[in-house]
């Protein structure tokens, strides 16, 4: 979970991904969206949206599942999703950052 966080927030501070307006940091924030009036997640990402898919609803399965004594459905359904979300993130950090130098070098006219 860290890793993901960290390259999101890596992208933000880059300047490869736009924080959004109302986030203080830019940091993600995974508890903006249940503030009163919250954020509009449309306008999230979709590295944002894997993110807070991932920290919401697998990580919540892992901790639920092992709580509960079930490590089937921790592994099936909270940890390999998670495993397969962070992979998602990696992939798509790393295209993000590569179309981003590309642009990058392109404005700067060195293409």
């Amino acid at each position: 979970m860290a890793d993901a966080i960290n390259i999101v927030a890596e992208l933000y501070a880059d300047d490869i991904l736009s924080k959004p307006d109302k986030y203080l940091f830019a940091y993600p924030d995974f508890f903006y969206f249940l503030r009163t009036g919250g954020g509009n997640l449309e306008q999230a990402s979709y590295i944002e949206q894997v993110l807070f898919q991932m920290f919401m609803k697998y990580r919540m399965r892992t901790y639920q599942a092992f709580f509960h004594v079930n490590p089937d459905y921790a592994y099936w359904y909270g940890w390999a999703m998670m495993t397969k979300d962070l992979v998602e993130i990696k992939k798509k950090a790393k295209t993000m950052r590569a179309l981003y130098t590309k642009k990058s070098i392109v404005n700067r006219g060195q293409i």
